[in-house]
This record gives structure tokens, sequence and C-alpha cells, in this order.
């Protein structure tokens, strides 16, 4: 709870020194970009995902695939971790264009995935 006079980061209020939420919208004094977006639009916002709960959903994707399907789903894999080796690489070396390719190779891979699984990336609502 901020000490202060704020400004509400949704719908641009002025909320007095104390106060935990907005009083016009609700939105949290301390929000997140989800809390925003909820506030806003009044769609709630799926939780984020931590590495360990994405890579326990990317497992569980790949083994309900068919059983011909699942040699690509790894390539794709692959194909995600050598994007990760160029970004990682246009990090440390600070080249953009080592940095922009690597990021190209990974949405390839992500949108080539979501195809394969039958959904493609654009139509999930991401």
């Amino acid at each position: 709870m901020p000490l202060y006079a704020w400004v509400c980061h949704s719908c641009h209020a002025t909320n007095p020194a104390g106060s935990e939420a907005c009083g016009a919208c609700g939105c949290p004094a301390v929000a997140s970009v989800a809390d925003i977006e909820e506030a806003k639009t009044g769609v709630i916002q799926p939780p984020r995902l931590s590495r360990k709960q994405w890579q326990a959903q990317r497992r569980t994707e790949i083994a309900t695939l068919p059983f011909w399907k699942k040699p690509v789903a790894y390539a794709l894999q692959a194909m995600r971790v050598v994007g990760a080796v160029f970004v990682l690489s246009g990090i440390f070396d600070l080249s953009i264009r080592a940095g922009l390719f690597g990021f190209g190779i990974i949405l390839v891979a992500e949108l080539l995935f979501s195809l394969l699984k039958g959904r493609p990336y654009f139509w999930e609502g991401n």
C-alpha cells in the first residue's frame, strides 16, 4: 500500500495515500501487467507459468502427439535450443544480428510446433 497519493495504472483515477486498490475500478495499487489488463478489459488473465511448469506442459503436449509427429516435435525442440544459443551468443558478443536470428529461429519453431499440435499459435489468443 503506497504511503502517497497515486494514480491508477488502469483508469488513471487519483487515489489517496494508504489505499490498497483504486476506488474507481478496483485495480490494485501495486499491480502486475495481468492485473492492469484484467481491470481494463474485465477478462481474467491466466496465471503465468513458471519455467518448470512450462517444461512439464510441453512434455505433456509432446507425449499426447501421435507417434509419427513425435520426431518432428523433438526436432523443433532442438531448433528452439539452437535459437537460444544464437540469442545468448548475441547477448555476449553484443551482436544484434545474432540475437534477432536466434529469436527468429525460436519463433519459427514455436509456430511450427503449434501447427503440429493442430492449433495455430495465433488462434489461441496469445
